[in-house]
């Protein structure tokens, strides 16, 4: 996870997992169990990581996008709900011929 988003901060990596700043230090200590956020929003950040800067990747989660019904994808990750990880990976794939502000 600190691999995709190096210059960012612990407690913005767990934002986006949706966990603690010190469940993210036990995972990274001992490997994490399996996440279906936490694997979601890998993958999201390993698509958008090919065009976008790590800060850019990081504002992606929290602006609307009109794929997303204008929903931020942070917040859908927030729902818990599984049917929004392909709508996120759309949009992530989307996403990756932008360029990051």
């Amino acid at each position: 996870m600190k691999d995709l988003l190096g210059s960012l901060s612990g407690g913005q990596i767990a934002e986006v997992l949706g966990i603690s700043p010190r469940t993210l230090t036990r995972w990274k200590a001992g490997g994490h169990p399996a996440n279906r956020r936490a694997a979601i929003a890998t993958e999201v950040t390993s698509i958008l990581t090919h065009s976008w800067t790590e800060d850019g990747v990081y504002r992606w989660f929290h602006r609307p996008h009109p794929e997303l019904s204008n929903a931020t994808p942070i917040s859908l990750l927030n729902t818990g709900d599984p049917v929004h990880d392909e709508r996120l990976l759309s949009a992530a794939l989307g996403g990756r011929d932008q360029r990051a502000t």
